[in-house]
């Protein structure tokens, strides 16, 4: 994410938030950014829209806009907030889509698991119950994981499609073939013997990240 250094690029940044609450940029939108712009050019020389002020000149110098040059104020904006518009397509389904293996076939004996999000029974917890079973944690989306484990309380940006990082990676990944799972807190904890959630509910052990992996502190 884009941090703004003064007040003009605060403002620029407010702008484009706005302009993405509902995740795409509409043609009235891009004129209407633009038509901003016009009124005030001294924002073309903030911190966001400096190196695309040419881009945005052109734009501007237009009689008529067509919707080539929509898209185009819609990359100018992604790249204000630090995103790119592939990654902006990505986290545009309106649900996550969890993949739901069968009963008994998830391995976590030498499984590569990544943890996400906020756990009912906190994420400390689930990934001391993964490693005690015998699988990797990682700290983040690799080639080689092949579970994300996604925590069931929601992030307040759920509401727009936004999922993080580590799903982001991995529905990256599924879509070139990768055989990476995204699954759900209830089917991890459905997977895990009873007696061993018992044991690891009373207490957690804390953990630590050491470079790609977590392991006990």
């Amino acid at each position: 994410m884009n941090i703004p250094n003064d007040s003009a690029s605060a403002f620029v940044y407010g702008l484009c938030v706005g302009l993405n609450l509902d995740r795409k940029i509409t043609e009235a939108e891009a004129r209407a950014f633009l038509e901003f712009l016009r009124h005030e050019p001294s924002l073309l020389d903030s911190q966001f829209l400096t190196g695309q002020k040419a881009a945005i000149q052109k734009l501007l110098d237009k009689k008529e806009l067509y919707r080539s040059d929509s898209e185009r104020v819609a990359e100018i904006v992604f790249t204000t907030l630090g995103t790119s518009k592939k990654e902006q397509d990505a986290i545009d389904a309106p649900s996550l889509q969890f993949d739901a293996p069968m009963k008994g076939t998830i391995g976590f004996e030498g499984a590569k698991m990544v943890f996400t999000g906020e756990f009912n029974i906190g994420r400390h917890t689930a990934e001391e119950i993964a490693l005690s079973l015998g699988a990797e944690l990682l700290a983040s989306t690799q080639l080689d994981s092949d579970y994300v484990v996604v925590g069931s309380i929601p992030s307040p940006a759920w509401k727009f499609g936004k999922f993080g990082t580590k799903v982001l990676r991995a529905l990256e990944l599924k879509q070139r073939g990768a055989s990476v799972q995204i699954i759900s807190e209830e089917t991890f904890c459905s997977e895990v013997p009873d007696e061993t959630m018992r044991e690891y509910l009373k207490s957690t052990p804390s953990l630590k990240v050491e470079g790609f992996r977590i392991i006990r502190a």
